[in-house]
């Protein structure tokens, strides 16, 4: 079994960090579109019908803006967050701090997008904004790990336009987004004294989230919940988002449609390489990553009953091992535009266990160097 032990391990590194390149990719796609330039997140023509509310008496217009230059609105909208939150953070550990503030709304290295709520007639006086990041849910907490999220930094309104159902239509709205670019969670940290707006997320079907999901890539570990639950100045509300179908998706502006030309856009020159097909998910042979898809494929479950006969891997698979699977069977089919047949499953039964011989011969001689050691340190200590 502990070859099986072995490859399962190698091949739970390998999974995880052709995960977090597929996230990063889709992270991308959110923020440039096809032609390299900032993606305007509200041209999707899902998105287009939220970008007016006129309910309860307002009549506003919601732009898009990817940063907000010292002007007159930025200015205003340090003042509207600083108006509604200061005495919150200072009630909590957390604290405010006009610096930091300032820092995440101007000085936020280009990754922070923005909702601005204006007046539609006159003036077109600003009376809200949302401020959010397309990111990993590690992000919360400052570690490198998890799935894509639209992270909800600020949601602010004027007392004029509360309690009007526009907050309830921005929420709306973001989740639209999060959808439509490929996120597969909206989260937003609350600082714990702010019960209005935990009984407003809660109530729009969000919940709490420890965080224990998130594996960082460095060496697979769940620390953050542990820095969560170190930090006890604010909580983190998530909801879930389904994948969009692909009748959902819009025929244009989609990541789905263009993903090659942000690609090329990112990186001139670099075209989009093939993915080298190896069953023992690079523990063998050098590997790329594929998609993790339908965990209930009934292949992966043929796929996975043989390698667990040959000690391939270890009985009781988890979901991770589920997907590594999943990931094999992606890639298969996309190189070579068919399901894998029983003959290819035998070829790669017989390829993991020559794989994992030479994984057992190498644990043996790690073993057998480490009784060498202990006997060495036996006779020291005689």
């Amino acid at each position: 079994m502990a070859k099986g032990n072995s490859v399962a391990k190698k091949a739970q590194a390998q999974a995880l960090k052709a995960s977090h390149k597929q996230h990063l990719m889709t992270l991308r796609k959110a923020l440039i579109d096809g032609t390299g330039k900032d993606r305007d997140v509200t041209k999707d023509s899902d998105v287009q019908p939220f970008t007016a509310y006129t309910k309860n008496g307002l009549d506003l217009e919601i732009d898009f803006m990817t940063n907000l230059k010292p002007t007159s609105v930025s200015q205003w909208a340090f003042a509207l967050v600083k108006a509604n939150m200061k005495k919150l953070y200072d009630d909590s550990d957390f604290g405010w701090c006009d610096l930091d503030k300032k820092d995440e709304l101007f000085d936020h290295g280009g990754a922070a997008r923005f909702f601005v709520v204006r007046q539609r007639t006159g003036e077109k006086k600003p009376v809200g904004f949302v401020s959010f990041r397309f990111t990993l849910q590690g992000e919360a907490v400052g570690v490198i790990g998890g799935a894509p999220t639209l992270y909800v930094m600020d949601l602010q309104l004027e007392g004029g336009v509360q309690r009007k159902g526009l907050g309830s239509h921005l929420v709306k709205m973001l989740e639209v987004v999060a959808r439509k670019q490929g996120m597969m969670h909206v989260m937003l940290p609350v600082v714990r004294e702010d019960a209005n707006t935990k009984a407003f997320c809660l109530n729009s079907s969000f919940l709490v989230d420890d965080l224990a999901s998130i594996l960082t890539v460095t060496d697979g570990a769940s620390d953050a919940a542990e820095l969560l639950l170190e930090d006890n100045s604010f909580i983190i509300l998530s909801k879930i988002l389904s994948p969009p179908s692909d009748a959902a998706l819009s025929a244009a502006g989609t990541p789905e449609k263009e993903g090659a030309a942000a690609l090329s856009a990112l990186a001139p020159g670099v075209e989009p390489q093939a993915l080298s097909f190896d069953p023992t998910f690079g523990a063998g042979d050098a590997a790329k990553d594929g998609t993790p898809e339908d965990t209930n494929d009934e292949q992966a479950v043929t796929l996975m009953k043989a390698l667990e006969d040959v000690g391939g891997l270890p009985l009781g698979l988890d979901q991770a091992a589920k997907t590594m699977l999943l990931s094999l069977l992606e890639v298969f089919k996309e190189q070579t535009g068919r399901d894998p047949t029983q003959e290819d499953i035998v070829g790669w039964v017989a390829k993991i266990k020559e794989h994992g011989a030479e994984g057992g011969e190498e644990d043996s001689e790690e073993g057998e160097s480490e009784e060498d050691s202990e006997d060495d340190e036996d006779e020291e200590d005689a």
